[in-house]
């Protein structure tokens, strides 16, 4: 790669350089499915493949330990400004995108793959306490599998629907 840098080189360069703290550093490259930005070096003959936040993390603070995630308070994946990044849980991280309202959970008919509807699971949480039909019969009614039917008479599915006001 004459007078070209490296993946490696130029995101280097980048870290080392003069830039302002609180804007995102990014550098074009591969991103992942989940747009993290994806770099490959090589040391010693070993190719290695790494999110470029994650190796910007170990490059000005040393290794990750193993129960710890790099997270972003930038929110914005391919940034790799040591600055915007910080070491937390997953739960850390996910309870990080709530409370920033980047998470949005879906229930009930909400969710694409919901074959119930609302009337139908309070109905087959009626039939369930009026414990007048076995598990597989309302299943068999409903052409759902028996364990769902448990679910919803107990509340472990569809839960929205039977909290108390």
């Amino acid at each position: 790669n004459v007078g070209r840098f490296t993946d490696y080189e130029l995101f280097q360069k980048l870290l080392n350089s003069e830039y302002d703290r609180d804007q995102c550093l990014t550098m074009p490259g591969t991103e992942d499915s989940q747009r993290y930005a994806m770099i490959s070096f090589t040391i010693a003959g070993l190719t290695r493949t790494i999110g470029t936040h994650r190796l910007a993390f170990e490059y000005t603070h040393g290794a990750i330990p193993d129960n710890l995630m790099i997270c972003h308070s930038c929110d914005n994946p391919p940034c790799f400004n040591p600055d915007h990044l910080w070491l937390g849980t997953a739960r850390e991280n996910l309870m990080d995108s709530f409370n920033k309202g980047r998470r949005i959970t879906l229930r009930g008919e909400a969710v694409g793959s919901s074959v119930l509807t609302e009337p139908l699971v309070l109905h087959i949480e009626a039939e369930y306490r009026a414990g007048v039909l076995t598990l597989q019969q309302i299943a068999d009614g409903f052409g759902i599998d028996q364990s769902t039917v448990y679910k919803i008479g107990k509340h472990m599915r569809w839960r929205h629907l039977f909290r108390k006001a």
